[in-house]
């Protein structure tokens, strides 16, 4: 089973990378935020009041999609990281959306997890799923002020400079996955005896 964990600050490049790599080994993406992101759609906030009426969480969702949504509207994000890391992380258990999504992730049998931010994601997906963790670092990215950007290099297998095009990101993505793959065939013939 193959099983990657994307970590880095907003803006670092997680969802480009997960986006190729999921299409390149044939790989559902999943996010530790998806639980969140569920509540959120649940709940329904309002964002801002127009002369037109309110924007809601799920207007902006649906009328610009969940990235772009984010980028438009930083309420999302900052309620996001308040409903997540202050309310659930820290008052009800830690390690609560690791745990939903790792198990979703031994059900896949193989996933790409795309926005690891606290250390805890990484060792339990490190520990259950024996998952690569990488690092997507873009220099120059502006960290942003909430408490799940305090990205650390704890846990973190490989990095991966996002200092130029999107296509430049993808041919060091490659990189990795040729190194994968000659690992793992590696293995494989070492477990069979075949080397």
């Amino acid at each position: 089973m193959t099983h990657i964990v994307l970590t880095g600050n907003a803006g670092s490049g997680k969802d480009t990378a997960g986006i190729f790599l999921s299409a390149e080994l044939g790989i559902q993406r999943i996010a530790f935020a998806d639980e969140v992101r569920d509540m959120m759609w649940e709940l329904n906030i309002p964002l801002y009041d127009t002369v037109m009426g309110q924007i809601t969480y799920r207007v902006a969702v649906e009328t610009f999609g969940y990235d772009k949504a984010k980028r438009a509207f930083p309420d999302i994000r900052r309620t996001l990281d308040a409903l997540a890391t202050k309310i659930i992380r820290n008052r009800v258990d830690k390690d609560y959306f690791a745990n939903i999504t790792v198990n979703k992730a031994l059900s896949m049998g193989d996933s790409i997890i795309t926005d690891a931010r606290f250390d805890n994601e990484k060792r339990i997906a490190k520990d259950v799923l024996d998952a690569l963790v990488i690092k997507i670092d873009r220099p120059g990215t502006k960290k942003l002020d909430l408490e799940s950007e305090n990205i650390t290099d704890n846990y973190v297998d490989i990095v991966v400079v996002n200092d130029g095009s999107v296509e430049d990101l993808h041919a060091k993505l490659e990189e990795v996955i040729g190194c994968l793959l000659y690992t793992s065939d590696a293995a494989d013939e070492r477990s069979s005896g075949d080397l």
